[in-house]
């Protein structure tokens, strides 16, 4: 390799990765939404005490498709069939909630939940 125009080429060098930059991170953004819980199938005489209603997710991904993102759309189902009176933990998984092609998941909070499940007519 040549040492001529060594100035020419770091400034080449340096134009090439600025673009670079420039156009890969273009249009790339993060979100923070509250996406609700839904519980179904709570069975016959039973019901849920101390309930969490809503997760915080971030989301990375374009712009344009992170604005179009309702969090009801992205509605988390946990289906309590076959489910008994006492405490359940319910890991939620990054495969429960249905994003975009494009939009990925950077963090769930919380990741874990409890599900309090109790007799009816029990306070």
């Amino acid at each position: 390799m040549k040492i001529e125009n060594i100035g020419l080429k770091i400034l080449a060098l340096t134009l090439a990765v600025f673009l670079w930059y420039i156009i890969s991170a273009r249009g790339i953004s993060e979100i923070s939404i509250e996406v609700p819980i839904k519980y179904i199938n709570i069975p016959n005489g039973l019901k849920l005490k101390r309930i969490i209603k809503k997760i915080k997710v971030n989301l990375l991904g374009r712009k344009n498709l992170l604005v179009s993102i309702k969090p009801e759309s992205l509605m988390i189902i946990i289906d309590l069939k076959n489910t008994s009176e006492g405490e359940i933990t319910y890991k939620i998984k990054k495969k429960d909630l249905k994003i975009p092609r494009g939009v990925s998941i950077i963090n769930m909070n919380p990741s874990e939940i409890k599900i309090f499940l109790i007799k009816k007519g029990k306070k």
